[in-house]
């Protein structure tokens, strides 16, 4: 479905442009002033921040059951931990060599203890509110793997996901009371447990959360009804009261908008109730504005799908192809990721996203479009 192609996209670019150009700067020596531009972010409401969950629904929406947990642990968990390895080793040590051929004195830093260190997880057991868990903990000049706990979110939910999924996915009951343990968990964890676990892994049950209402969304086949039943009274009823929840909860619940922190609102670990509930809405609100951009603007459309195609090579390299490109004019150190102003952050942002596609096309090119042809 092209409207789901164009939403990865769409949030890509979200991604990148937060983790380049405004996030990655947060409260730190940025020349541009990113302190303003974060609580500008911030402030949109949560909406954009929603399409980070929405890859979690996602993916739900297309699990297939019946082929047995460990059946499902091999062929999608054990497959994406070896490409997540596999991307930190490979531009971390990019990035060491980038920078040791322009003179850096890296003497001081153990690029094996890096890559260690990103693949276990910062920080593992400290506190939530230790500094060295999250984004500003920048471990050496050349590491370049920050947005890649997504991926280790990912596969701990996906354990639990498979491990429940096939038994009370063909119930909205089942399901709905599923989610509701799975947060409780993950509320009671962060309210009184509080410590940091390797792989971010007290965010597991929240992830499985998003792709249990992933495979609702499949039974109720929301993505096929959004893409052609415009002219369905339904259809604009399900937009507005999406809207309204979204609107009201964002606004009387307001995010931290800080998933890597274990943070999601003003309420400790029982925001993560309006949390999840303000990001579900609002992504939906998102996806409906997405599929009226697929069917009013085509060349606009095609180039964001193209782009939701290749998302996950642009997810991993996107702030290797960033710093390496900003390398020649700045000085890379532990204060910042990249020392730039939030308007030439989002130049290279785009320069970036444009760059991981043709790498992409290039190394990948042939066998995707094999895949897209067999699908």
């Amino acid at each position: 479905m092209k409207s789901i192609d164009v939403l990865k996209g769409v949030a890509m670019i979200g991604i990148v442009i937060a983790h380049i150009a405004l996030l990655q700067n947060q409260g730190g020596g940025g020349s541009g002033g990113s302190d303003e531009a974060y609580s500008v972010f911030k402030g949109l409401v949560g909406i954009p921040y929603s399409l980070l969950c929405m890859f979690f629904v996602v993916s739900g929406y297309f699990y297939k059951p019946g082929n047995g947990y460990w059946h499902n642990v091999k062929d999608r968990v054990l497959k994406l931990f070896l490409f997540f390895v596999a991307s930190v080793v490979l531009f971390t040590s990019l990035m060491y060599a980038v920078l040791w051929a322009q003179g850096y004195d890296l003497s001081s830093y153990s690029l094996i203890d890096v890559i260690v260190e990103v693949i276990i997880g910062k920080g593992y057991f400290v506190d939530f509110d230790d500094p060295s868990i999250g984004g500003e903990n920048i471990l050496a000049p050349f590491e370049v793997t920050h947005p890649l706990y997504f991926l280790q979110i990912i596969m701990v939910g996906y354990l639990i996901f498979y491990a429940i999924a096939d038994y009370v996915m063909e119930s909205d009951k089942r399901t709905v009371i599923t989610i509701a343990v799975l947060l409780t968990t993950t509320a009671l964890y962060m309210e009184f447990i509080h410590i940091q676990l390797p792989f971010s892994a007290q965010l597991g049950p929240l992830v499985a959360s998003y792709l249990l209402m992933g495979t609702m969304l499949r039974r109720k086949r929301f993505y096929e009804n959004l893409e052609f039943g415009h002219t369905d009274r339904r259809y604009w009823k399900i937009f507005l009261i999406s809207l309204a929840i979204a609107v009201i909860l964002c606004a009387l619940f307001p995010s931290d908008l800080a998933l890597i922190y274990s943070k999601f609102g003003d309420y400790g670990g029982w925001s993560v109730y309006p949390f999840f509930i303000s990001m579900l809405f609002s992504g939906i609100v998102m996806s409906y504005i997405i599929s009226w951009v697929v069917r009013g603007c085509h060349r606009l459309s095609a180039l964001l799908a193209e782009i939701g195609v290749m998302c996950l090579f642009v997810h991993v390299s996107h702030m290797f192809i960033a710093k390496a490109v900003c390398s020649p004019f700045v000085t890379l150190d532990t204060e910042v990721w990249i020392p730039i102003s939030l308007p030439a952050g989002i130049v290279v942002s785009f320069v970036a996203i444009a760059i991981a596609m043709v790498a992409s096309e290039l190394l990948f090119g042939r066998w995707s479009r094999r895949a897209r042809r067999d699908d």
